[in-house]
């Protein structure tokens, strides 16, 4: 299996997760070429393709690491490459391959919206997700205690159809009493 060095699906996984440990993995799907990965809260989708002897199952971070880090003396713009077999093998190193041992990786199909860009009854905007952390942090969100989640909520007015979607967001913290200390956060243009 390979896929684009660009990509870090490594980065959607869960550190720990001892109720679904298969979380801590990223999996092959080679029938739809693809590799996912989740943490329950976020998920990235990365296409790959298959090479000979690739079956469907978790590829584990380490063996993700692995071969990223023996790209960095080959420059940027390669393939992330490991042979997925019944043993994770990259570069030289071999990797036990993760199993599903306390139940299957989630369906990630069913939770991907039916939506895409410029789908009926969609809005597409894009955002800084750089400035979505800075509001986070000056409406007192980013330094909240480690066993306390830190979320804005984003409130957005949806266009009158046909017009560009270039309404500012509405930005609060998630607190039950906010205060009156609120964000904006304005969207950046998307090409049609």
């Amino acid at each position: 299996m390979r896929f684009d060095s660009r990509w870090f699906p490594e980065l959607a996984v869960a550190s720990k997760y001892a109720a679904r440990p298969q979380l801590e993995h990223a999996y092959l799907d080679t029938g739809r070429k693809r590799l996912a990965a989740t943490n329950g809260h976020i998920m990235v989708l990365v296409p790959c393709e298959i090479e000979d002897g690739d079956t469907d199952g978790l590829v584990s971070v380490a063996a993700i690491e692995w071969a990223r880090e023996r790209l960095r003396d080959k420059g940027v713009g390669q393939d992330i490459q490991i042979a997925c077999g019944e043993r994770l093998v990259c570069d030289g190193a071999s990797f036990d391959r993760p199993r599903e041992e306390r139940g299957a990786y989630p369906p990630v199909d069913k939770a991907m919206p039916d939506q895409r860009p410029g789908a009926p009854g969609s809005v597409t905007f894009a955002v800084d997700a750089n400035y979505i952390k800075r509001l986070a942090n000056a409406l007192g969100e980013g330094r909240k205690d480690e066993d306390r989640v830190s979320m804005v909520k984003i409130t957005i007015k949806l266009p009158v159809a046909g017009e560009p979607p270039h309404t500012p967001l509405f930005v609060t913290s998630n607190d039950d009493d906010p205060g009156d200390a609120v964000g904006v956060l304005m969207p950046c243009r998307v090409a049609p």
